[in-house]
């Protein structure tokens, strides 16, 4: 017999190896459950696209995390877990899919942590560290096991600003990913802040002579270490750069 997690990471591999769309993924769903069970496959794939709201792909992990918690799964696996169909071992690797309006970007094609890794000049475990995949940082108090430095600057009035610098190797890897791939992305004509060759005052010109201006005041105390790293992968995520 197959068991269900070996099942479940087989069609995950199969699912992120190809386009994710409705027909594709029922015929990938199908080369790895078999002909068996059409409508609970069906269903199947409904359910993740319901719970996938993204026209891009998931992790790895929560897809597999999706399919052991899911009872369609369970029907439309029952044939192959019994022994009774053939489970291929599934060894594409997952596709490169951007969104098509940045598929001709001169970019890094990275479909994998393992390409990003090699890219970046990184082993996998490396990457990881980098990337705080075990959230050390915001719970750690040994500065070793920090990747970024702090500081206080002095204002002209109020508290001292926190500066949190990142250490040279993050530093690095971040302006690199900036270069190579992020400054290759246009930005809305209205986007005044961190782009090259615009600035504050330039953002304000836009609204001088304007009979009324209005202004609101939010707050960003703590802007940066209040997003968290899903709202990050979130919005990379909606502009399928990768």
């Amino acid at each position: 017999m197959n068991s269900r997690e070996w099942v479940a990471r087989n069609l995950a591999a199969a699912l992120l190896a190809g386009d994710w769309t409705l027909p594709e993924l029922l015929s990938r769903t199908s080369d790895v459950l078999g002909p068996a069970a059409p409508k609970s496959q069906r269903a199947l794939v409904q359910e993740l696209l319901d719970r996938v709201s993204t026209a891009y792909p998931p992790a790895p992990a929560w897809l597999v995390e999706f399919f052991l918690g899911s009872r369609r799964f369970d029907r439309a696996s029952a044939t192959v877990r019994k022994g009774e169909g053939r489970l291929p071992a599934v060894l594409q690797s997952p596709q490169f899919s951007p969104a098509p309006r940045f598929q001709d970007l001169d970019v890094p094609r990275l479909a994998t942590p393992g390409d990003l890794a090699d890219w970046l000049d990184l082993t996998v475990s490396e990457l990881q560290w980098f990337a705080d995949a075990k959230d050390q940082h915001r719970r750690t108090s040994i500065p070793l096991l920090r990747h970024y430095g702090y500081a206080f600057a002095p204002k002209r009035s109020g508290p001292p600003r926190l500066i949190e610098s990142p250490k040279p190797i993050l530093k690095a890897i971040q302006r690199r990913i900036l270069r190579a791939i992020l400054d290759s992305v246009s930005v809305h004509d209205r986007a005044y802040g961190f782009v090259a060759g615009r600035s504050c005052l330039g953002g304000a010109q836009a609204h001088a002579g304007e009979a009324v201006v209005a202004t609101v005041s939010f707050s960003i105390r703590r802007c940066g270490a209040c997003t968290a790293s899903s709202a990050v992968s979130a919005i990379l995520g909606r502009s399928r750069v990768y």
